[in-house]
């Protein structure tokens, strides 16, 4: 296996436009589907290939952090040169709770997030938003394809 990541695709949307533009029907339409097949492979190839380069950015970033362990010992933060900074810190909690112990309240946070269940339920029966909401009109529309 090479070592050599390379990824090369040509997407012609000016042609997809057209023959979807074109079209007189969409149901059992071969040439909108395979413009559209077309499509959907191309990202296909491109998050294999992220995916790929993700995994070599990872085997790097733990090779750097190795080899400056070894010349700087394990307390390493900085890497710095012309252009570049390398910055070790921690991330993520530095607690962790222990299962089916008590811990005093003061120690707690509760993080409150709205229950669109029961705002859903609210509006069902009363045909209005509850005080202090209003619509999120902004939401991103989805359109699924699926291949068989």
């Amino acid at each position: 296996m090479s070592n050599i990541i390379k990824l090369e695709a040509t997407i012609d949307f000016d042609d997809i436009t057209k023959t979807i533009e074109k079209a007189l029907k969409l149901d059992d339409n071969a040439e909108v589907f395979n413009a559209l097949v077309n499509v959907i492979q191309v990202k296909e190839q491109v998050k294999t290939l992220l995916e790929k380069v993700e995994k070599v950015e990872t085997d790097t970033k733990r090779l750097i952090n190795a080899k400056a362990k070894a010349l700087m010992g394990d307390d390493w933060q900085t890497i710095a040169g012309q252009g570049y900074k390398i910055t070790r810190y921690f991330a993520g909690s530095v607690y962790s709770r222990l299962e089916d112990e008590k811990i005093d309240k003061k120690f707690l946070k509760i993080v409150e997030s709205l229950n669109t269940a029961e705002i859903d339920k609210f509006l069902e029966e009363t045909e209005k938003l509850p005080k202090g909401l209003e619509l999120k009109d902004s939401r991103t529309e989805v359109i699924r394809v699926t291949l068989k």
